[in-house]
C-alpha cells in the first residue's frame, strides 16, 4: 500500500471537516505505508518538488542569507528494493508466513535493504565535495547530517537562501526546489528553511493552563493508575528497556526521576543518553517538562523496566529529530519501544486550496496574508521518518506517538499560534498519524480517592487529538474498524484515523498525573502523558515476551484484539462520551480516543492468546 496521496479542491476538505463520509471497500495488501515525494528528473538532475515552503511570498524578505552562516542539513537516499522490502514486512506480519514474526536486526536490515556503501559514499563524495563536513551517518546508510556555510548549501542544492520574516520571528528559507543529481536518488533535503521543528505537547498543554491560573487538585499518582487500568502485580516489565525522543540538556531530567522513584518507593532506574550527532550543544532546556513527564510516566508504569534511553538531539529541528529517530532504529541494542509526545502537523499537498479563510480562521479570518503555520508543509520530515519508521517495524519495535492537544485538527508552536485550540482544519500530527505508529490520545479521569482507586469517570478530552488524515490511507490492520468510515480527499480509499489508543491527559486544569519538576512535586498533562503512560503499560506486555524483545509492532495485536467483541470487552473500557471538536466519542473505536484506555491485565493475556494461536 503506498501513502495515497490526492490532489482536491476546497469543497472535498470541507465535506472532510464535516465528517461527510462514504463506504469503501477497498482492500489493501500491504500492512503499511510506503511514501515518496513527487520529484522530478531531468537530463540527469532531479529536482526536489517538495522540498520549498508554500506561500512563501506571503512573509517579508529581508535580505539574502548570510553567506557565512552555518546551518545543518539532512539528506535521505531511497532504498535500491523497496519491492522486496514491503514483500518482507508483508511476510513478517502474516501469520501464515513462514517468515511470520522473524524480525530483522539493524546490521541484517541494513546489509539486505539498506543503501549500499557504494550509493552511500557516493552521497557523502557529493556533500563533502561541496565543502560540506558529514556529522552523522544511519547505519542503514539512508540518512546523513551534513552541516555548512549558507554559500556551500546554496551550491550544493542548486538554489538560493534568503531571510525572511514571519510573525515576529526571523527564518531561513531556499527560494526555489533544490536540484540534486539523479544518480544519487536523494528522497528529500531537510533543513533548508528553518521555519519547520517539532514542538512538544506539553507546550500546547502549558499555555491553556498557566492562562487558566487554576490549581490542579486531580492528579492521579502511578499506583492509583495501576489498579485503574488494571495493570498485572506480577508483569512489570521486567528487563525491557525503553527509549524517549527528546532534545537538549539530560542531567536535571534524571535528578528528578530519581527523585520521582524515591518519593513512589521505586528503584533508582538506570538512565543512558545516546546523543545524535556525538557533537554539539545540548544545553537547551526549554523541553525539561515534557522530558520529566515522558521518563516519570513511563517508569511509574513500568517500575520493573532495566532503563530508559533518552535518543536526544541539539535542538527539535526535523533534521535533528530525525537523526535521533535514526541512531534508536540502528542500535542494535536500542529498546524495543519510544516514546515522542512531539509532533509537527501532517504534509499536505493542498496548502493553498486549506488557506481558504472559510476553512482555516486562524491563518485566514486573522490573517489573510498569513503563511499557513497551522497546517503541514510540503517538506517536513514525514517521508523520512516513515522510511526508519517502517525500518523500526520490521526489526519488531514499536513507536508511541502523542497525538496532539489541538483536538481534531493540529496545531504548529514554531512559529505563529501557541497554546491549545482547534483550527478546524481537519489535519493530524505526525509522526502520531503514520501508520508504522501507535497514537494515542488523551482522557479526563476521574477516580473515587481509594486505595485502591477506582474509575469514577473518564471521557475524552476536549483538546485531545484524534480525526482521519486526509491524505494517509488507512493500513490494513486497520481496515473494517467500526465507525473508521472517511474517506481519503479525492478517493473511495478509507483513510487512517487517529488515535489508536488512550489514556488519561486529564483536562491541564485540574486533572492530569503526579510528577516532579526542578526537585518540587508538580503535575503533567496532555497527549504529552498519555503517550508515555501507554509506553510504560506496553513495556509490562513486552517484559512476557521471549528475550524482552516484545510481539512486533504492537498495532496489528491491538487491531486484532478490537476487533473481536470478547476480547475488546476484556482489554479495553470504552470511552463513549466526549468530544474533540468535530468528533464525538462512540462505542466501540473511535476518533477521540480509539478503543479506548486499557485493561491491561486483560489486553495481556489477549496478547498472549493471539501470539500463542498465530505462532502455532
Amino acid at each position: 500500500m503506498k501513502l495515497t496521496r490526492l490532489l482536491a479542491g476546497a469543497a472535498a476538505v470541507a465535506a472532510v471537516a464535516a465528517g461527510t463520509t462514504a463506504s469503501s471497500s477497498a482492500q489493501v495488501s500491504v500492512p503499511l505505508p510506503n511514501l515518496q515525494l513527487p520529484n522530478v528528473i531531468h537530463n540527469g538532475v532531479q529536482t526536489l518538488t517538495g522540498n520549498v515552503l508554500p506561500q512563501l511570498d506571503k512573509a517579508t524578505p529581508v535580505s539574502p542569507a548570510p553567506a557565512t552562516q552555518r546551518m545543518s542539513i539532512g539528506v535521505l537516499v531511497a532504498h535500491p528494493h523497496q519491492a522486496a522490502e514491503n514483500a518482507a514486512l508483508r511476510a513478517i506480519y502474516n501469520p501464515s508466513s513462514a517468515h511470520f514474526h522473524q524480525f530483522f536486526t539493524p546490521k541484517t536490515y541494513a546489509k539486505q535493504f539498506g543503501v549500499t556503501p557504494t550509493g552511500a559514499s557516493a552521497v557523502r563524495n557529493w556533500l563533502t565535495s561541496h565543502g560540506l563536513h558529514i556529522d552523522y551517518t544511519s547505519g542503514a546508510r539512508d540518512y546523513f547530517l551534513a552541516s555548512g556555510t549558507v554559500s556551500q548549501v546554496q551550491n550544493l542544492a542548486s538554489t538560493k537562501l534568503g531571510l525572511f520574516s514571519f510573525k515576529g520571528a526571523s527564518f531561513l528559507a531556499n527560494t526555489s526546489a533544490p536540484r540534486v543529481p539523479a544518480r544519487l536518488h536523494v528522497m528529500q533535503l531537510l533543513g533548508l528553511n528553518t521555519f519547520q521543528r517539532y514542538h512538544t505537547m506539553y507546550q500546547e498543554g502549558q499555555a491553556l493552563g498557566e492562562a487558566s491560573g487554576a490549581p490542579n487538585i486531580g492528579a492521579q499518582t502511578p499506583k492509583d493508575l495501576w489498579s485503574i487500568y488494571q495493570q498485572p502485580k506480577n508483569e512489570t516489565g521486567h528487563g525491557v528497556s525503553v527509549a524517549i525522543l527528546g532534545n537538549g540538556a539530560t542531567d536535571s531530567v534524571i535528578k528528578d526521576l530519581h527523585q520521582f522513584d524515591k518519593e513512589n518507593g521505586f528503584r533508582q532506574l538506570p538512565v543512558e543518553v545516546v546523543h545524535t550527532p556525538a557533537k554539539g550543544d545540548f544545553s537547551d532546556t526549554s523541553g525539561n517538562e515534557e522530558w520529566n513527564i515522558d521518563m516519570q510516566a513511563i517508569h511509574g508504569m513500568a517500575p520493573g523496566i532495566s532503563k530508559e534511553v533518552l535518543y536526544f538531539s541539539p535542538t527539535l529541528a526535523d533534521t535533528d529529530l530525525v537523526a535521533s529517530t535514526a541512531t534508536w532504529v540502528n542500535d542494535p541494542h536500542g529498546p524495543p519501544i519510544m516514546n515522542a509526545s512531539l509532533g509537527e502537523c501532517e504534509v499536505t499537498p493542498l496548502n493553498s486550496t486549506l488557506n481558504n479563510p472559510a476553512l482555516d480562521p486562524v491563518n485566514g479570518n486573522e490573517n489573510p496574508n498569513a503563511l499557513p503555520v497551522s497546517q503541514g508543509l510540503s517538506n517536513s520530515s514525514e517521508p523520512a521518518q516513515t522510511q526508519l519508521l517502517k525500518q523500526a517495524v520490521m526489526e519488531g519495535r514499536t513507536l508511541f506517538a502523542a497525538s496532539g492537544d489541538a483536538g481534531s485538527s493540529c496545531t504548529i508552536i514554531y512559529p505563529g499560534t501557541n497554546g491549545i485550540g482547534n483550527y478546524v482544519v481537519p489535519l493530524t500530527e505526525d509522526p502520531a498519524d503514520n501508520p508504522f505508529t501507535v497514537g494515542v490520545g488523551g482522557t479526563v479521569l476521574y477516580s473515587d480517592g481509594g486505595n485502591p482507586a477506582q474509575r469514577t469517570f473518564e471521557y475524552s478530552w476536549t483538546h485531545g487529538g484524534g480525526n482521519a488524515s486526509p491524505f494517509i490511507a488507512a493500513p490494513s490492520y486497520q481496515q473494517g474498524v467500526t465507525n473508521l468510515n472517511r474517506n481519503c480527499v479525492g478517493s473511495t480509499q478509507l483513510c487512517r484515523g487517529v488515535p489508536d489508543v488512550a489514556a488519561i491527559s486529564g483536562d491541564v486544569i485540574s486533572n492530569g498525573y503526579t510528577i516532579v519538576a526542578d526537585g518540587a512535586d508538580s503535575e503533567g498533562g496532555g497527549t504529552s502523558l498519555s503517550s508515555p503512560l501507554w509506553t510504560g503499560m506496553w513495556a509490562r506486555v513486552v517484559g512476557t515476551s521471549p528475550r524482552r524483545r516484545g510481539y512486533g509492532f504492537a498495532n496489528p495485536l491491538i487491531y486484532t484484539i478490537g476487533k473481536n467483541p470478547t476480547r475488546y470487552a476484556q482489554s479495553f473500557y470504552d470511552i463513549t462520551t466526549g468530544t474533540n471538536g468535530l468528533n464525538q466519542a462512540q462505542t466501540g473505536w473511535d476518533y477521540t480516543t480509539g478503543f479506548g484506555v486499557p485493561r491491561l491485565s486483560g489486553l495481556l493475556k489477549n496478547v498472549l492468546a493471539v501470539s500463542h494461536r498465530r505462532h502455532r
